[in-house]
C-alpha cells in the first residue's frame, strides 16, 4: 500500500510538469549548442574554401609581372611596395614619393624630414634632413644628380649624397623633369612659366611662357620636345635647333596655332635659346 501511495505521489501532475519543462530546457540547450557548433564549422568550413578555391568573382591574385627580370614600385598609404618579377613583394613602411634610378638599381624616397637613397631590400646608402616638407626627388639621366623640392627651395644633390645645394626658391614645389642625356632640368616657376636650366652651370637658362596652368612636364625620349600637360591643355616646346618635322598628330596648322596660343619664349645673352616647336 506504501509503495502504491508513492506511486501515486509521484505522479502529482505539477511535479509532472516542472519535471518536462526542465527536460524540454535541457533539450532546447543541447540544442542550442549543437547549432552553434554547427555554425562555427560552416564558417570555418567557408574561410578554408576561400582560402584554397578562391573568393567568387574576385580579381585573379598577382602572380608574376607580365615582363620577366623586372620590378614594380607601388606607391600606397603604408609606404612603397617592391613588386618583383615573379609576384614576390616587399613593403617599405613609411616611405613615399619614391623614385627608380636610372638602371632600377636604387631608389630615391621621403622618410619623415629626410631624402634616402636606398636599395629595393631596404638598405639605406645615405640620407640628407631638411627643415622644409621634402618631396618628388627626380633622378638625372645618368643617375648623377638628384632633384627634389624641400619647402619652397629646388635642390640639387649628387648620387653619392654629396653636394647637397639650393638650385633656386623660385619654384613651384612638385613639377620638374631632367632632358635625356644632359643635367638641365626643366620646372616651374611661381609665375607659372617653364624653366630650363643647366644644374651645372644654373647662370644659363631659358624661360618659357605659357597661359596653361601645368601639372605635369615629361621629355620625350631623345631629349629635344618638352610635354607640358596642363589642366586643359597640352603644350609642346622645343629648344632652338633643327627642324623636328610633324612631332605631334595634329596638323601643322593647327600645331602651328596651338603653339602661339600658348607659348612664348624669353631669350637673353645671358639664356640658352628654346622656342616653341611653330615656325
Amino acid at each position: 500500500m506504501e509503495r502504491r501511495e508513492g506511486r501515486l505521489r509521484g505522479t502529482n501532475p505539477r511535479a509532472a510538469q516542472t519535471r518536462l519543462a526542465a527536460h524540454r530546457d535541457r533539450r532546447c540547450r543541447r540544442s542550442g549548442r549543437r547549432r552553434s557548433r554547427d555554425s562555427a564549422r560552416a564558417r570555418v568550413f567557408g574561410s578554408l574554401r576561400d582560402a584554397v578555391r578562391g573568393e567568387r568573382n574576385a580579381a585573379p591574385a598577382l602572380l608574376s609581372l607580365p615582363a620577366p627580370h623586372t620590378r614594380l614600385l607601388v606607391q600606397s598609404r603604408e609606404g612603397a611596395w617592391v613588386v618583383q618579377s615573379d609576384g614576390s613583394k616587399r613593403l617599405l613602411r613609411g616611405y613615399h614619393n619614391a623614385a627608380w634610378s636610372p638602371h632600377g638599381l636604387y631608389l630615391a624616397a621621403v622618410h619623415g624630414n629626410e631624402l634616402r637613397a636606398l636599395e629595393p631590400n631596404g638598405a639605406v646608402h645615405w640620407s640628407i634632413g631638411r627643415a622644409g616638407a621634402i618631396r618628388k626627388p627626380r633622378w638625372s639621366f645618368d643617375g648623377y644628380r638628384v632633384a627634389y623640392f624641400a619647402g619652397p627651395t629646388l635642390r640639387v644633390i649628387y648620387g653619392d649624397g654629396t653636394h647637397d645645394r639650393a638650385l633656386t626658391r623660385d619654384a613651384r614645389p612638385g613639377v620638374s623633369a631632367w632632358q635625356p642625356a644632359s643635367h638641365a632640368l626643366a620646372y616651374l616657376n611661381r609665375a607659372g612659366n617653364i624653366v630650363i636650366r643647366n644644374v651645372d652651370l644654373p647662370v644659363h637658362f631659358a624661360v618659357i611662357r605659357t597661359r596653361l596652368t601645368l601639372r605635369q612636364l615629361q621629355w620625350t625620349r631623345d631629349g629635344r620636345l618638352l610635354v607640358a600637360t596642363g589642366s586643359h591643355g597640352l603644350g609642346v616646346f622645343a629648344q632652338r635647333g633643327p627642324s623636328n618635322g610633324g612631332s605631334t598628330p595634329a596638323s601643322e596648322r593647327s600645331r602651328r596655332r596651338h603653339c602661339r596660343q600658348t607659348a612664348s619664349t624669353s631669350r637673353s645673352s645671358r639664356r640658352e635659346p628654346a622656342r616653341a616647336p611653330c615656325k
